[in-house]
């Protein structure tokens, strides 16, 4: 039995694996003859690619062929649907798309930016930074330029923002951790 097509955009995808997912749009049915057009965009990188009609759904199916040759990164993504003579945006987010494992041999580092900020700073603190961590930048400063109390505000910044990042991705796959619940007690009147 085939796996159900997903009904949104997914937050991130392998280059490499089909891209599959249906999106509707009530007042824009692809029966009507409208088309789902998605166009990502990052720093010198641009991908085009377009639906074809399910009933009044529009399915996205980008062959794996096609994904392999995609860049790896953090796009933008606009959506818009048109009939030919009408265009309009439907939609617009975030999509990454992530390194295929097949094709990496060594050396590869799969750790987010956020991640790999925290873990130079972590070094610098501990004092075991190498010459390369050293010139670790954040934002506009590098870390061989910042004074103490700079680093730590970073430290604490980052370690959150990394927190963020698990808890999102954990939601994302489904996951819960009982430690991110907040605990509301009401009081009887």
């Amino acid at each position: 039995m085939a796996a159900p097509i997903p009904d949104k955009v997914p937050n991130s995808f392998y280059a490499g694996d089909t891209l599959k997912f249906t999106q509707t749009f009530a007042d824009y049915p692809a029966s009507d003859g409208w088309t789902l057009y998605y166009v990502l965009v990052k720093s010198g990188t641009q991908i085009k690619f377009n639906s074809s009609a399910s009933g009044d759904a529009h399915l996205i199916n980008v062959a794996m062929a096609t994904t392999a040759e995609y860049t790896v990164g953090d796009y933008r993504y606009q959506a818009y649907v048109s009939d030919g003579t009408e265009r309009v945006t439907v939609d617009t987010g975030d999509i990454e798309i992530k390194t295929d494992m097949t094709d990496e041999s060594g050396g590869f580092d799969d750790r987010s930016h956020v991640k790999t900020v925290l873990d130079a700073l972590e070094s610098v603190i501990e004092g075991k930074a190498s010459s390369d961590t050293m010139m670790t930048r954040v934002g506009d400063r590098s870390l061989s330029k910042m004074s103490w109390s700079q680093i730590y505000d970073a430290y604490q910044t980052y370690s959150q923002l990394y927190k963020d990042e698990q808890i999102a991705e954990d939601l994302a796959n489904g996951k819960t951790n009982k430690k991110n619940y907040v605990k509301i007690r009401f009081a009887n009147d």
